[in-house]
């Protein structure tokens, strides 16, 4: 199993393309009655502009995913300090966000391209086993109309991930199973565009792998402790090691 996790609007397809999982994504639409059928749920940054509120949000969705094993993610807001706030997030001494989407309209800089990220956040997101969430359509769709300054943006992100050791996901934003790429053809696609072998595999396997890890997490640890009974394997180093970047 290589556990190629799909992460798009649908979850069952005709077809597994090579994948071995397929989860399904709900954007959040409202942050009252709460509902969470997903397997991941992006929190817009419409939700996270205020910071107080913003806090309280992600921290209720935390309760209900410690039942519901989903994972957040969070677009990024145009403003660095926020970002940091939200990516530092911890309750029981366990981060709260899982993947983060960087903001990538702001204007570049003179030596470098305002990619979203800097190497601050890089630190944040390497210590809170937190990835870099890729919208692949959107990806795609910059590459179309030759924005380049969108591509150097992905390629910068790129370069600084791997030297802080912090992973990708990828979202394929696909509504009918017909415009779900194949696995591979995304790997080589990841390839291409200036990701190394074990970044592009990661990219496509860190939702399973992060899931899987927060379920162990949750379900065998008790304050600093973890709790295994005898019969048990303990499997929280293995998802660890799978998702080193």
């Amino acid at each position: 199993m290589k556990n190629f996790t799909c992460i798009s609007f649908i979850k069952k397809v005709k077809e597994n393309k090579n994948f071995d999982h397929f989860f399904k994504l709900e954007i959040l639409k409202s942050d009252k009655k709460i509902k969470v059928d997903c397997d991941v749920l992006l929190v817009p940054d419409k939700f996270l502009k205020n910071v107080e509120q913003g806090r309280k949000l992600l921290f209720k969705l935390f309760e209900i995913k410690k039942r519901s094993y989903f994972l957040i993610a969070i677009e990024g807001t145009k403003e660095y300090g926020k970002n940091k706030i939200y990516l530092e997030l911890k309750k029981e001494k366990l981060p709260i966000v899982d993947i983060f989407f960087p903001y990538l309209e702001g204007k570049d800089f003179m030596h470098s391209a305002n990619s979203g990220v800097n190497h601050v956040l890089l630190n944040v997101l390497h210590r809170n086993k937190i990835a870099i969430g890729i919208n692949l359509k959107e990806l795609i769709g910059n590459l179309k109309k030759k924005n380049y300054a969108y591509l150097s943006k992905i390629i910068q992100n790129i370069r600084w991930a791997r030297k802080k050791k912090v992973n990708f996901c990828v979202f394929i934003n696909a509504k009918k199973s017909k415009d779900i790429p194949d696995a591979l053809d995304i790997f080589h696609f990841l390839l291409a565009i200036g990701f190394d072998t074990k970044q592009a595999k990661n990219a496509l396997v860190f939702g399973y792998i992060k899931r899987e890890l927060n379920k162990e997490i949750f379900k065998h640890k008790i304050k600093d402790v973890y709790i295994y009974r005898k019969d048990e394997k303990i499997k929280l180093i293995d998802y660890l090691k799978a998702i080193e970047a």
